[in-house]
């Protein structure tokens, strides 16, 4: 994020932030102004992993505070539900904004090795699960690319570009 604003503010564009998880956390407003850059910086500086989130919320409030035209880049793992992250970005799209979505999961999300059946903790829900090394190298990375391939879709729907990265 702090790359992107570097190399959008050196362009002399605007930049800004909407923070958020369950709702917005923090907004710093578009602007060109000689201390934008800081003020974001600073922003991203003390934020703190939250519990679960809920782009499609972030996504409807954006539109209702961005008044102009620009581009909107989506930073996020995007565990949520393609279908209703979609209805998100359709306003978005229709105010002729540029949208990335840039999906981030750590190399271990993409492709898990484990020896032996293992209880893993959900850290935004806490809910536990047991599982099976053979479910994980086969169904598992089967749902998860399915996952991937519907946002992608998604977001090509709309128009907007998406990139998978890894942690």
């Amino acid at each position: 994020a702090a790359a992107l604003a570097y190399l959008a503010k050196k362009q002399h564009d605007a930049v800004g932030t909407i923070i958020f998880a369950q709702s917005v956390r923090e907004v710093i407003p578009p602007s060109t102004r000689s201390d934008a850059l800081a003020r974001l910086y600073a922003c991203l500086e003390r934020q703190e992993a939250q519990d679960t989130t809920s782009v499609g919320g972030a996504l409807q409030q954006l539109t209702s505070v961005s008044s102009r035209r620009g581009l909107v880049a989506v930073l996020s793992d995007f565990y949520t539900d393609p279908e209703s992250f979609l209805a998100s970005l359709q306003p978005l799209a229709q105010s002729q904004q540029d949208i990335v979505l840039f999906q981030i999961v750590d190399p271990h999300e993409i492709n898990p090795r484990y020896d032996s059946v293992m209880a893993l903790r959900d850290m935004e829900s806490g809910e536990q699960l047991d599982v099976d090394p053979q479910w994980l190298q086969s169904e598992y990375r089967e749902r998860f690319e399915a996952h991937c391939e519907k946002l992608k879709n998604a977001a090509l729907g709309v128009g907007a570009d998406y990139l998978r990265l890894s942690s």
